[in-house]
């Protein structure tokens, strides 16, 4: 009888035990598929995450290059900066006129330029700055207001001469522009026709002109011949009336621009201030010395 207990008490030992190690076991693999599962789950995120650096780095490479919307600009080659020796008002800040992304279109339509990619652009004052790398040749390239409804494309490379290009700004952009011109320009003209302004030359080299002329400096003549008495006819007209019989009387077309008045090759400065027109002093060069003019009412 206690023979047969204890062997009765060993095979419940036994089984428990058994059911013990089968349970383990059953953990141990559920264990190992979730743990493989979770490396498997963060493998896919981490994998995930890289697709999504690798794309965004791509997007960003992508936004970097220079691509032409094929709008027409209408950009031109000079020799020189356009609008140079024309009769030209105070640059508009560029800054205003054009966003970040008609200046990149504008840029990507440059010659050269187009499929290179935008190292860098920072708006520079009035002006817009780039650095454009293309064709392994580093371009610096700088956006500006030339005259009127016209801009200016400066690019520059070592060792090669600087190239200016002029474009038309957009209608759309400029119209404010232009609005707000014309409205200072009928004020500056309602305050100028019918009335008499002299111009005449005040210092040569930065000197007295009635000195340099006492010291033998200046021509002899430089004031005689400089004085022009000028009257403002209509707002296109101005007569000029130059001393001496021999120098008759003409009339000229003149034109105003946001600073500047400009008739028979003179630019003359000038500024609307509190709905006053004020005259500046402006420089000429004369066979190499500087002349100074002053130009004053009349009446």
């Amino acid at each position: 009888m206690k023979l047969k207990n204890i062997v009765i008490s060993v095979t419940v030992i036994l089984a428990v035990i058994g059911g013990s190690l089968v349970y383990i076991g059953h953990n141990s693999d559920t264990d190992q598929k979730e743990n493989h599962t979770t490396k498997k789950s963060d493998r896919s995120k981490s994998s995930s995450s890289s697709s999504t650096k690798e794309a965004a780095s791509e997007s960003q490479s992508e936004n970097n290059i220079l691509i032409s919307s094929g709008k027409d600009y209408g950009i031109q080659l000079y020799h020189g900066m356009p609008g140079a020796g024309a009769l030209t008002a105070k640059p508009t800040a560029m800054t205003k006129m054009l966003n970040r992304e008609t200046v990149i279109d504008v840029v990507a339509s440059t010659p050269n330029m187009n499929r290179g990619k935008l190292v860098n652009i920072v708006a520079a004052g009035d002006n817009w700055e780039l650095e454009v790398s293309n064709n392994n040749t580093q371009y610096k390239v700088k956006v500006m207001h030339a005259q009127d409804n016209k801009g200016a494309v400066v690019v520059s490379t070592e060792g090669a001469d600087t190239l200016f290009y002029g474009f038309t700004i957009p209608e759309s952009l400029y119209v404010p522009y232009r609005q707000a011109e014309k409205e200072k320009a009928d004020a500056v003209h309602d305050q100028l026709v019918g009335k008499k302004y002299r111009i005449s030359p005040s210092l040569y080299d930065g000197e007295n002109t009635d000195q340099a002329m006492n010291e033998q400096k200046a021509p002899q003549n430089l004031a005689h011949d400089g004085i022009q008495d000028i009257t403002f006819i209509t707002d296109s007209v101005v007569r000029v009336k130059r001393s001496g019989s021999y120098r008759p009387d003409r009339d000229v077309s003149y034109t105003l621009n946001a600073t500047t008045l400009s008739f028979d090759y003179q630019n003359i400065p000038y500024s609307l201030i509190n709905g006053t027109v004020s005259f500046d002093s402006w420089t000429t060069n004369m066979d190499g010395h500087t002349v100074t003019w002053t130009i004053t009412p009349m009446n």
